[in-house]
């Protein structure tokens, strides 16, 4: 409660940072103030960056252009199975584009006072270029924390996608152990 750093070790190493990129992405989601619900079409332009996460063996939801989704699905989705597509359309809704997107991300992580974290891409599929620190993480799940929106999308086990144009109704569950105790 207090900040105090009780332990730390290599608090300063910089590491790829993998799907915990997904915390910035929605956290940036969460602070946008854009409706949650409303319906949008995922863009064509993100075709090539979808075949990209399948080559790369990224997960995945399936998203296919032309599906009719929410924010508040796309956000589920990214949380809970850690899918690269929907975080990837979360940015493109957010921003107009992956690379607005991620410099929005890396300025959101200069202003909690991350000094050692870059960001190049909203999912974390591994890049050289994507890193943080243990300190610097904590400045962001502290941030994650204090966002209602987001607390309540990453504390949820399972979630029910409803259908869209393209998919049917489907069951999603978190891939947080932490959260499936047992």
């Amino acid at each position: 409660d207090t900040g105090t750093v009780i332990y730390e070790r290599n608090a300063d190493e910089q590491r790829p940072i993998a799907s915990l990129t997904k915390m910035m992405t929605c956290l940036l989601l969460a602070e946008s103030g854009l409706d949650l619900d409303e319906t949008f079409a995922v863009p064509e332009a993100l075709s090539p960056e979808f075949a990209r996460i399948r080559s790369e063996n990224g997960a995945y939801i399936d998203l296919q252009p032309g599906e009719e989704v929410t924010l508040r699905d796309l956000a589920y989705c990214t949380m809970l199975p850690s899918t690269n597509d929907s975080a990837s359309t979360i940015a493109w809704r957010v921003a107009g584009s992956l690379d607005d997107f991620v410099a929005q991300m890396n300025q959101r992580a200069a202003q909690l006072g991350c000094t050692d974290t870059r960001y190049s891409c909203p999912h974390g599929l591994y890049d050289h270029n994507n890193y943080s620190t243990p300190r610097d993480m904590a400045k962001i799940a502290l941030a994650c924390h204090a966002n209602g929106t987001y607390m309540q999308v990453a504390n949820t086990v399972s979630y029910t996608l409803p259908a869209t144009n393209l998919h049917p109704a489907r069951n999603i569950s978190s891939t947080n152990r932490l959260l499936k105790p047992g």
